[in-house]
């Protein structure tokens, strides 16, 4: 009786909902799909984690390459907590970044597992290297891997980080032809962000006053710290596109009512500059969201916050999506993989690529970044990889970003999509 029901309730979901089992259960492309979705400069890169060895594949356009490594999986995931605990070090640190050691050494031989000299060698020619969307690299950018050993006396700004050879971006889907660039004079702008907050708070954010009784504390979000560059980013990537071409919402006007009834089809890329919010962090949150100018008085319509699974029930069809917000790139939970969260969220709601977060940006260093890769990739015309590639080479190098060199600063963004 129980296995009818379930058979009966599963029939009546693919009735209501027939794109539900593609979303949740895609088909695997095959070797030959996948090489003839690259392009020649690109490199799809697996790593396996199996009992005994760590196993890498690159797939060219022509060719597939791999090397495995007698090491067991459980290394490779030590390697990468202490990455992450020395990023979290220099973000909570007092002086600045860049004062605060990183850990080089895991980055240099979390590298070596994943990538060993042969194989690396073999992808000289790629310049652009797509990762998946989960496994040992999912809370972490690539880009601030070691290829070489780092000396001590050099600025870290100088190292051999992974992103100085090649370009990275984590790929959802490649069973299907990679998305091209637009034409310039098609692109128009959305900015959106900048919501009235505390204007006095010291930074200092209290997650779990927001939320009481399960529901949001419309007083207590209310409290979270302004974000005083989020307004100059959205107006000076506006700029970058041209008046006509834009649209800015911020302060009062960014309310959750008016984002829902926005209409996104003109727009080919679209910028949210607020705070994200990750589930599991925060009590009563059970998914990622974004904050919006909080309503006087809380109602089903605007409670402040635009959850993923609301933004996933909206159209949003833009080329790419910039989520200048912390935690963007975070997943369902602390142990799901990036995809799972904002990401997917947006993904579903017809987004093409996106840019996201691993860890909360600090204002000055997101504003440089979001505008940056905006200008490279529509103004100079680079591909959104080498865009993104190129604002973090600009950025660790800057002498008016404090602790520009460190990890902390350059690297909490990641490309996503297609």
């Amino acid at each position: 009786q129980l296995s009818n029901r379930v058979n009966e309730t599963e029939n009546e979901i693919a009735r209501l909902f027939p794109q539900l089992a593609e979303i949740s259960r895609p088909s695997v492309p095959s070797l030959t799909e996948i090489q003839s979705n690259l392009r020649p400069e690109q490199a799809a890169i697996f790593s396996l984690n199996l009992v005994d060895e760590i196993l890498t594949l690159a797939v060219t356009k022509d060719a597939v390459h791999w090397s495995a490594n007698p090491a067991r999986g459980s290394i490779a995931t030590n390697l990468r907590q202490r990455i992450v605990e020395s990023i979290d070090d220099a973000r909570y640190a007092l002086a600045a970044p860049d004062q605060v050691k990183f850990d080089t050494d895991a980055a240099h031989q979390l590298f070596k597992l994943l990538f060993a000299d042969e194989l690396y060698a073999k992808l000289e020619k790629q310049t652009e290297l797509l990762f998946p969307a989960s496994g040992t690299l999912a809370s972490i950018s690539p880009a601030l891997l070691l290829t070489k050993p780092y000396e001590n006396a050099e600025s870290l700004a100088k190292a051999a980080w992974l992103i100085r050879d090649k370009s990275v971006a984590i790929a959802t889907d490649l069973s299907k032809q990679l998305v091209t660039e637009r034409d310039n004079a098609d692109v128009r702008f959305a900015g959106l962000g900048a919501p009235v907050l505390a204007q006095n708070s010291q930074g200092q954010i209290s997650y779990a006053s927001l939320f009481r009784g399960g529901s949001v504390d419309i007083s207590s979000l209310s409290d979270l710290p302004t974000l005083p560059g989020a307004k100059t980013e959205l107006s000076r990537m506006s700029e970058e596109f041209g008046a006509k071409n834009s649209l800015l919402l911020t302060g009062t006007e960014f309310t959750e009512p008016a984002i829902r009834s926005l209409d996104f089809t003109p727009f080919s890329v679209v910028t949210f500059a607020t705070h994200g919010l990750t589930s599991g962090e925060i009590a009563g949150l059970s998914e990622p969201a974004l904050v919006f100018t909080p309503p006087n008085q809380q109602s089903l319509e605007d409670d402040g916050l635009l959850t993923a699974s609301e933004i996933a029930a909206m159209n949003i069809p833009a080329d790419w999506v910039i989520l200048s917000a912390c935690n963007s790139g975070g997943g369902q939970n602390a142990s799901s993989p990036t995809y799972s969260g904002l990401a997917k969220a947006f993904r579903l709601a017809g987004s093409r690529s996106l840019l996201l977060s691993h860890w909360p940006v600090r204002d000055d260093a997101a504003t440089v970044l979001s505008i940056s890769t905006v200008k490279g990739a529509v103004v100079d015309g680079l591909s959104r990889a080498a865009a993104l590639q190129q604002a973090m080479l600009e950025l660790m190098e800057s002498e008016t970003i404090a602790g520009a060199s460190h990890p902390a600063v350059w690297a909490p963004f990641i490309l996503i999509g297609d």
